[in-house]
Parts: structure tokens; sequence; C-alpha cells
């Protein structure tokens, strides 16, 4: 449930820069279209022969996307000639949107990691994804009024110019140009970290960062919120001295972000427990009350026990899911919070006859 695209990709090319982070590393700072995500960092790697490896190319959407990529590169004094490989640490479109462009101008070399079907399969099948997009929102009781934002897959049919497949493929341990590769699933099933063992750099792609703003790509994996914890896990022991992460500032107090993000994931997930809890003593009070008064259309609430993921996600983040451009991340986020505390045997989801879900504390 990815959700609606930006009311435009129209971006100013002017806003990109670049200035060097670390030794023989870049930022390209890249505007992006979104309210609220403005920018997204890529990173140039100068290698002693004077080829440049490029870490993500930020997104697509309009064609002054790719001006800014340009004027970037061209800001840290680096000739698009010179770039002989790319390396996505993810499949999402604000970081690999202008990847076919960029292959196509430079013959580059494709890094990306072998589970990118989480994104590219809405590029290739739509129809399909859109189908299951709605389908699995109306189950969790998403009114059909707010269906569109829940099942469209518009961000990426615009968001990517092309549906890019790796050439060479990442995977943990794998080195490359002094730089480890660490798989860090989570926030996306491709993700993944680069450490530079010399001088602790990470560069951290969008595992965590300076401000807590999470996202897990929901229904693509077992457990999104256990891998996200075991990836943050996996990084703090690196001890890294410097964090270089996909969105904001590089911050040297990377162990303090760390903790920042790990008791942030640990409190939504008390969050949702008590939710369903609360549903379960039967005080949800208002939010299922209105939830439950729409007619039984294509999978609606019509029990008056139902607790469906979209009133679960009300009753967590109200403002958050009056804004159809956030919900559908919101409501992607829980539902990976909700399939947690099942594992783990907290809570449990029952199927209605209609086929609708609802939630129960154990």
């Amino acid at each position: 449930m990815v959700g609606p695209p930006p009311r435009t990709w129209t971006i100013d090319p002017a806003l990109s820069g670049a200035r060097e982070v670390a030794d023989r590393v870049w930022c390209l700072r890249l505007p992006l279209p979104w309210e609220l995500i403005p920018h997204v960092n890529a990173y140039a790697i100068e290698r002693s022969d004077g080829e440049v490896m490029l870490i993500d190319c930020g997104g697509w959407g309009d064609e002054t996307s790719w001006s800014t990529l340009l004027h970037a590169l061209n800001d840290a004094e680096i000739p698009l000639c010179r770039v002989t490989s790319l390396l996505l640490t993810h499949y999402h479109s604000d970081h690999a949107g202008t990847a076919g462009r960029l292959i196509d101008e430079t013959g580059c070399t494709l890094y990306g990691h072998a589970s990118h079907h989480h994104f590219t399969d809405a590029l290739l099948h739509p129809r399909q994804i859109a189908s299951a997009r709605a389908r699995r929102a109306l189950r969790e009781g998403v009114p059909a009024g707010e269906l569109p934002a829940y099942q469209t897959v518009r961000e990426e049919l615009e968001g990517i110019i092309a549906p890019v497949i790796p050439e060479r493929t990442l995977q943990e341990g794998l080195q490359i140009e002094g730089w480890r590769v660490l798989e860090v699933p989570g926030h996306a099933p491709s993700q993944v970290c680069l450490y530079r063992e010399e001088d602790r750099v990470l560069i951290g792609a969008d595992l965590f960062g300076s401000a807590y703003t999470p996202y897990m790509d929901y229904g693509c994996s077992e457990d999104p919120v256990q891998e996200y914890l075991d990836s943050l896990a996996k990084v703090e022991a690196l001890r890294s001295a410097l964090l270089l992460p996909g969105h904001g500032r590089p911050l040297a107090e990377v162990s303090s972000h760390l903790r920042l993000w790990r008791l942030g994931i640990e409190r939504e997930r008390e969050a949702v427990l008590a939710a369903v809890r609360s549903s379960s003593r039967g005080d949800a009070g208002d939010d299922r009350a209105r939830h439950t008064a729409a007619p039984n259309r294509g999978g609606a609430h019509t029990d008056p026990r139902s607790f469906g993921g979209y009133a679960v996600a009300k009753r967590v983040a109200k403002e958050a899911m009056a804004d159809s451009r956030q919900a559908p991340t919101v409501l992607a986020n829980v539902l990976s919070h909700l399939r947690h505390l099942r594992l783990q045997g907290l809570i449990e989801r029952r199927e209605e006859a209609d086929g609708s879900y609802h939630y129960v504390a154990c």
C-alpha cells in the first residue's frame, strides 16, 4: 500500500547540490516533489582510477528529475561519463527512479538486491497489484470511498522511468570498492547498507536517520517489524563513526539515533497492541461505531465486534489517517505490527463471514 503520487512531479533542479562528506564520498542532495519528504541523498564514490560508483540516483516522474541529478553531479564536478556503476540501496521510486535513464546514458553496471519484486511487480503487473491492494484494503475495513488512495499503483508507474533489473546481485558480505554489503530488510525487502571499515562510514539508506519516520513494506516478507529490529541490531554492532542516510544530514552520533529508532518501533508496537486490547475489552468506542455503520459492500465490516486494521490505524494515528496521502503508509506500518503481534501469539486475526478481518487480543 504505497499510496497516491505527489500533486506534481515537477521539481526545481537548482535546489540540488553536492558536498564531500567523507573521503572520496560526495553526497548529492536531490529535491523531491513529496510534501513530507523534501529531498533524497544519493552518493557518488570516486575510485582511484577516476571512475565513479553512484549509490542511488533519485526519483523520476518528470524530466526535471533528470536535470536535478545532472545539476548535483555538476556541483561535485563529476561528468556523467565517469559514472560506470550504479548501486541501488533499495527499490523505492525516490532512490531508483532515474536508474533506467542513467543506464541508457552511461552504460553503467546496475547492482541491486534480488528481492526487488516488492516494487517491480507493480511496474510489470499493475492491474494485478492494484486489485490485490484493493482486496486487502477492503478486508482490513477501508471504506469504499477511500479505496482509490489504497489501491493506486501510480506512484510506481510514474515515479520510476523503467523496471530495471539488477545486472549484478547484492548480497550479505559482498565487497565492492572497499565497501561491504549488509542486507538490512524491514523498510524494504531489497534494502542494503554499505560499510567502509577503514573509517567506519556507513551508507545507511532508509534504515534510520535523524528524524524517526519509519515505513515498512507490508505483505512482501514474513515479519517486517522483526526484520527491522534485527537490521538495526546488525548495524549497531558495527559501532559506525559516521552515518550517511538516505534522507537528512550526516550523523556522527550513530548509536543514539539507532536507539531512538529501536525504541520508536517498540513504542509503535505497544500502541498497536494496546488498541487491539482496548477493542477486545469492548471500549473501542466511536472509532468502531463510525467504521461499522457502513453497509456491507465488498468486505466492509458490519459486525459491531469488528476491529480491522483500518480501525486500529485510526486509533493509533488519527491525524495521519485523516490525510489520504499519509493513510496508506500508516496502514502498512500498522499491518506490519499486527502481523508481528500475531506471530508472537499476542493477538489473533479472525475472519468474518463476509471475508473481512478483525483483531482480538489473546
